[in-house]
Order: C-alpha cells, then sequence, then structure tokens
C-alpha cells in the first residue's frame, strides 16, 4: 500500500512542477504582450538622454518615433494560464488530501 501512496506523490509531485512551468510560460507572454520592457527601455533611454548635455541638447531636435519591438498577441497565453491555473489547483488540492 505504501508503494502506491509514494507513486502517487511522486505524480502529484510531477503534475505540480508541470503546472507551474506552464504558468511561468504564460506569465512570460503576458508581460511580453503587455509591454512591460518596452516601458522600461524608453524611460533608460529618456534618463540617459537627458543626463548630459549634449544628449539633452540632441533631444530637443530628435523627433520622437516608435523605438520598440510589437510583440502582438500569442495564441496560447490564456490556454497556458488556465491549463496551468487549473493544473496547480488540482494538485495542491491532492496533496493537501494526502496528508
Amino acid at each position: 500500500m505504501e508503494a502506491q501512496g509514494s507513486l502517487f506523490m511522486e505524480l502529484v509531485n510531477l503534475l505540480s512542477i508541470i503546472s507551474l512551468l506552464l504558468l511561468m510560460a504564460g506569465a512570460g507572454m503576458l508581460v511580453l504582450q503587455g509591454g512591460l520592457f518596452n516601458g522600461f527601455l524608453h524611460s533608460c533611454r529618456r534618463f540617459f538622454e537627458h543626463s548630459t548635455k549634449q544628449g539633452e541638447y540632441a533631444s530637443r531636435f530628435h523627433r520622437e518615433e516608435k523605438r520598440w519591438k510589437e510583440w502582438g498577441k500569442f495564441r496560447l497565453t490564456y490556454p497556458l494560464l488556465l491549463s496551468g491555473g487549473i493544473l496547480f489547483i488540482f494538485t495542491y488540492v491532492c496533496s493537501i488530501l494526502m496528508h
């Protein structure tokens, strides 16, 4: 009987790791879609342009254009988040019931 419980616990542990990987992949895609890195890079460029006299002078004549990459929408973002979340909740409940 102990071997079956141990096997089930190993399966739950493996599924929980897989669920966390799915959640991380979906969250990474969501962050890329939202443009968080674009805003950060834009702020850094503006800071370094205005931190020196030459950069400040050049920024007066420099036209502001879009200098970041458009990532668009990923089709797998929400399915990864949903499946990872459901699998995580399932493994969490199973691990609570095991103890």
